[in-house]
């Protein structure tokens, strides 16, 4: 994808909103200096950078449009309270433990954020267990990647290791229809 360089859904929610402005600041300077004075390119630049963020509001307007208006809505969570107020909401809850390291952890994000994407009636709560060892401990989490789902204040069992789509989207899906 053209913005694939400038990842919309990367670990820091700061940079997410730099990917169609600085596409369109780049555009617009090879446009207007024509690639022919490398010096003009690099003061327009930057002036056109300083323009761009004195309007931080449009940011995020950009961004809206891009995701077509869907918010991103995985929460990572640093405190177990966090977790306790997204129980409380009528959404099933899907809580993962992960780290940096974990190649089938990476794998399972991916998942995640389709999860996320195409289900408003499911929350997903990330916990780094590298940076929170207390909250891992206190599911009793002993390999990762290890998923707790939780609807209705009831914990179903873990789900451990990378799971397809395709087979968990429907897993959830009746758990849901069931309740």
């Amino acid at each position: 994808m053209l913005f694939s360089f400038f990842s919309v859904r990367n670990e820091k929610p700061e940079l997410r909103h730099c990917a169609i402005p600085v596409f369109l600041m780049l555009i617009g300077a090879v446009i207007f200096t024509r690639m022919s004075k490398p010096l003009l390119l690099y003061i327009q630049l930057k002036q056109f950078y300083c323009i761009l963020f004195s309007f931080g509001a449009m940011i995020p307007l950009a961004q809206e449009a891009y995701l077509g208006g869907k918010q991103m809505s995985i929460l990572h969570i640093t405190n177990p309270q966090q977790i306790n107020e997204q129980v409380a909401t009528n959404k099933m809850v899907v809580l993962n433990f992960w780290a940096t390291w974990c190649g089938p952890c990476r794998m399972f994000a991916e998942v995640l954020e389709q999860l996320d994407d195409n289900n408003d009636d499911i929350q997903v709560l990330k916990v780094n267990v590298d940076e929170h060892p207390e909250i891992s401990e206190k599911f009793d989490v002993m390999g990762i990647p290890h998923t707790r789902v939780i609807l209705n204040n009831s914990m179903y069992e873990p789900l451990v290791g990378h799971i397809p789509l395709e087979q968990l989207e429907p897993m959830l899906r009746s758990e849901i229809d069931g309740q």
